[in-house]
């Protein structure tokens, strides 16, 4: 029986984790597909935070890509391929950088590691959602990657899909400790996104009585 390179991505989207251990124990190569955007299976799982099928994919042995190295914060074999002349600013077939997807994964030794390699903490991704390292730093929520992050002097007023910036996200949900970092490198209270709304606005909907304090002050 033919088994379609769709079959993979399906047993990781339903989470049938057994299924998609027999698959690849029955052939390995199945770890290797891509899906019509060019998307490894093994990237596929990591942004469905399907972290068991990861590690099923993992075990199949098919080399790390750059971008998948950067994901899941495999730092040698990033640099080893870093060494052999891949590039630190490349996009992903989904537009992403690697650096973005070490921010957005939380791994900062391999941010780290980008950063020192010459990755631009300005580029953003290739697609609609314009996501810069900073964006994917706060959606990724890891501390130590989000002050690598700012103490690599990005753009904290940049704006990704809708006009959102850091500031924003941070308001919303009502974080405080960023909201602070931000401030202090620069970023702009008053800035509206596409609906215009300002950070005010938004932790004023969300009641984050803090953050509005904060903002009015």
């Amino acid at each position: 029986m033919t088994i379609s390179a769709s079959t993979a991505f399906d047993l990781v989207k339903n989470g049938d984790l057994d299924a998609l251990k027999a698959l690849l124990a029955s052939d390995p190569s199945h770890a290797a597909t891509r899906n019509e955007q060019g998307v490894s299976l093994l990237m596929f799982a990591r942004y469905q935070f399907k972290l068991d099928a990861v590690e099923a994919i993992l075990a199949a042995g098919i080399p790390l890509d750059l971008f998948e190295a950067a994901a899941l914060g495999k730092a040698d074999r990033l640099r080893e391929l870093l060494d052999a002349g891949d590039s630190a600013n490349a996009f992903a077939p989904d537009g992403m950088t690697p650096l973005g997807l070490a921010c957005f994964f939380g791994q900062p030794e391999a941010a780290r590691l980008l950063l020192s390699r010459g990755a631009d903490v300005g580029t953003a991704s290739q697609n609609p959602m314009k996501v810069a390292p900073i964006h994917a730093a706060v959606a990724g929520k890891n501390a130590e990657v989000i002050d690598l992050i700012l103490s690599s002097n990005p753009d904290v007023n940049a704006k990704q899909q809708q006009g959102w910036t850091a500031i924003h996200s941070a308001a919303m949900h009502g974080d405080l400790a960023l909201l602070e970092k931000l401030l202090a490198r620069g970023a702009d209270p008053r800035v509206k996104n596409d609906d215009g709304k300002t950070p005010l606005d938004l932790a004023t909907e969300k009641v984050q009585e803090t953050i509005i304090q904060k903002l009015k002050r």
